[in-house]
């Protein structure tokens, strides 16, 4: 989803890592090479090696991320950003002292530059003791390197379709889980990092135990699994009443759901056509994968998407009239919206009614209009669009002078 030159711009901002290292270090802050940072006793990776984990992570808005070995905060700040206000992003630390510099630079970056970050957390524990509440993460990022006898557990941290990026022996591996809980295991590049740290036994034993003492004395309430049984009933044969039939393939509904989370099919299962009495309907406008998403969207409420396909799931959200999803596609693709793209993504808000998108693309293409205009996608734009839009920047022009 993101590209090293994006990223490592996005890096080198006076917003970014000026907040986040000591005062000696400031000069150096956006330099490309590894911080000592001496008087705490740790280091603060390279600003290519945040873009490359960042890339791998492809962590979304609504995410739970977790940043091992948080360090100065940099990275849990950035997870943060990314997983946006309805996401979470945790840092772990085995020291006091680091947890208390962190949150000293996040403190200082948001006072300083008014970007909210109150999803942010940090903990003081060891990666490798038990949880009392047995937390899973859809992204975790390692800045040290995890011994093979322990790798496992990490994985264990991941939820299914959950992506981790650590050093591993002498490089940095992505491995994902995916829908079965089975691992995937990808070699990214050569690398040299100091190793996470391995609680002694006594230490298991002691967290064993106050988590024991803890529950003994506390009321524990189970979380919510709505959100999960309801994501089991996707494409699920159990109680199935209706059968949609997407690129010669089966995908498995329930009548009941589908009218009661979207008007849509509300008013096709009740409208006394003959799709409301219908046990199979077939669906030609939308992959497999796609109306698969959307289904699972119309389920559960909640959808990852993905850049490759978003402007796919948009349509489709547009055509189903689902307004949340719809937005949510606006929102990924205005996190995008670069120079060469703008008109492209412009074309496309016009033509699925992404209203919010639309107003995006024309500030972003008025902002940067000289540069815009000579891309060869403004040169594609929809007539209409093009009169709109010379015309908007004639007129801003005329008010500058």
């Amino acid at each position: 989803m993101y590209s090293k030159v994006r990223l490592l711009k996005e890096l080198s901002s006076p917003y970014q890592e000026f907040f986040f290292v000591s005062e000696d270090l400031k000069q150096e802050a956006h330099s490309d090479h590894p911080l000592r940072l001496a008087k705490i006793g740790f280091n603060i990776s390279a600003p290519h090696m945040y873009a490359m984990c960042l890339e791998h992570l492809q962590i979304e808005p609504g995410m739970s991320f977790l940043d091992i070995g948080s360090g100065c905060g940099h990275f849990t700040a950035l997870g943060g950003w990314l997983v946006g206000e309805e996401g979470l992003s945790h840092g772990l630390e085995i020291r006091r002292d680091i947890i208390d510099f962190s949150e000293a630079n996040l403190r200082n970056f948001t006072q300083q530059t008014g970007i909210q970050l109150n999803n942010v957390k940090f903990f003081l524990r060891n990666c490798f003791l038990p949880d009392i509440e047995e937390r899973t993460y859809d992204r975790i990022h390692s800045g040290a390197c995890c011994p093979a006898s322990r790798i496992n557990d990490l994985y264990k941290l991941l939820k299914k379709n959950g992506i981790l990026v650590t050093p591993f022996g002498d490089k940095l591996i992505k491995a994902v889980k995916n829908d079965k809980g089975e691992i995937t295991v990808e070699a990214l590049a050569s690398v040299r990092y100091g190793d996470l740290q391995i609680p002694s036994e006594a230490e298991i034993k002691a967290a064993q135990l106050a988590i024991e003492r803890k529950r003994a004395s506390t009321v524990v309430v189970p979380p919510n699994t709505i959100i999960s049984e309801l994501a089991s009933l996707v494409n699920s044969p159990l109680l199935s009443d209706l059968t949609f039939i997407v690129e010669n393939r089966p995908i498995y509904a329930h009548k009941f759901i589908l009218s009661m989370r979207s008007s849509y099919f509300q008013r096709m299962l009740s409208s006394g056509m003959k799709e409301s009495n219908a046990s199979e309907i077939k669906i030609p406008d939308f992959s497999f994968s796609v109306f698969l998403d959307v289904l699972r969207f119309i389920y559960t409420g909640e959808l990852l998407l993905r850049e490759e396909n978003v402007v796919e799931v948009l349509e489709a959200a547009n055509f189903y009239k689902l307004e949340r999803l719809k937005c949510l596609c606006e929102d990924l693709l205005h996190r995008i919206i670069e120079i060469d793209n703008a008109a492209t993504l412009l074309q496309v808000a016009d033509r699925y009614e992404a209203s919010q998108l639309k107003s995006v693309c024309f500030e972003f293409i008025l902002a940067n209009y000289e540069q815009v205009t000579k891309t060869k996608s403004l040169n594609e734009l929809d007539k209409d669009l093009l009169i709109t839009l010379t015309t908007e920047a004639c007129k801003r022009l005329t008010r500058a002078n």
